[in-house]
């Protein structure tokens, strides 16, 4: 992505290509690829390619679905012609329509372009009752699941639920958690808006702390700086559809440093799963002095 005005893709537009949704498509991997690499997305080259695009296309191009296709890919690239994109389509359409206003705001939303979501909020195009998917997915569970942390800011400041479930059962708190990978900034902005750590996702009986045992102890550690000791208390000991609370979830995963986290902060402890297992055994499991001696 680091050849900004230099990039191959111009070259073949300004010798004739049709720039169709294949070649875009093709483009998008190759980012996305250097992305899974470990490569940095430059902000200023992507900016530089999409300006020279543009006006590469100017002379070649006034199809409207190229004009959605560079919206989509100045989104992708999280650079600030989007905004200008979406406004100068607006001023010459009045509006978009409902399936494109989806897709656009989904895209904002993915790539954490505040901005352009701001917009189309402000202007009354997209609402926050507004669905995406099949699962009753709200924007605003879309925004954690990518960890769109600027976006998910906006929506929770203009109203949006954090409570608010899937047809699956999953809050905006469960899914922030199940996607986390980079930084838990989701996750706090959720906690801090008055999210439910306790509140269980139906078909698997878990609630958030369950889930962050199976991801990793930062979460949890974020989870006992956040919440409350009244809500902790009942979140550590609810058991899940498996029958095991968070703790005994640890153990039976061998997770030391998720069960030394949580071990001290469990009142109410399960000296047995379902099955009869005792926690003991699981700890015994750990092949671990130090764990053994917190019993």
């Amino acid at each position: 992505m680091n050849q900004g005005a230099n990039h191959p893709l111009l070259s073949l537009v300004t010798a004739g290509c049709e720039l169709d949704q294949g070649l875009l498509t093709s483009f998008e991997n190759t980012i996305d690829r250097e992305i899974c690499d470990g490569g940095p997305l430059d902000i200023k080259f992507g900016e530089e390619f999409l300006d020279a695009l543009v006006e590469t296309l100017k002379r070649t191009s006034s199809d409207q679905e190229i004009k959605t296709d560079l919206l989509n890919l100045a989104l992708r690239l999280r650079t600030t012609m989007a905004l200008q994109l979406v406004r100068g389509e607006t001023k010459e359409t009045g509006t978009f329509g409902l399936e494109k206003v989806r897709d656009i705001f989904c895209r904002a939303i993915r790539f954490d372009q505040t901005e352009v979501a701001e917009d189309l909020l402000r202007t009354g195009q997209a609402g926050l009752p507004f669905l995406f998917y099949d699962d009753d997915s709200t924007p605003l569970n879309v925004a954690v699941k990518w960890e769109a942390v600027n976006v998910a800011r906006l929506l929770i400041a203009r109203g949006a639920s954090v409570v608010a479930v899937t047809t699956d059962g999953l809050s905006p708190l469960h899914t922030a958690i199940y996607y986390t990978t980079r930084n838990s900034g989701c996750i706090s902005a959720l906690l801090d808006q008055g999210a439910s750590s306790s509140a269980i996702q139906h078909s698997s009986g878990r609630n958030a702390w369950h889930m962050a045992v199976n991801k990793d102890a930062h979460v949890l550690k974020l989870l006992l700086q956040k919440v409350d000791t009244t809500e902790r208390t009942l979140a550590l000991a609810t058991q899940d559809g498996g029958g095991f609370t968070p703790v005994l979830r640890a153990a039976k995963k061998a997770d030391e440093e998720a069960f030394e986290t949580l071990f001290l902060d469990t009142t109410a402890l399960q000296l047995k799963c379902v099955n009869g297992v005792g926690l003991v055994h699981y700890v015994v499991g750990m092949n671990s002095l130090d764990v053994l001696e917190f019993l």
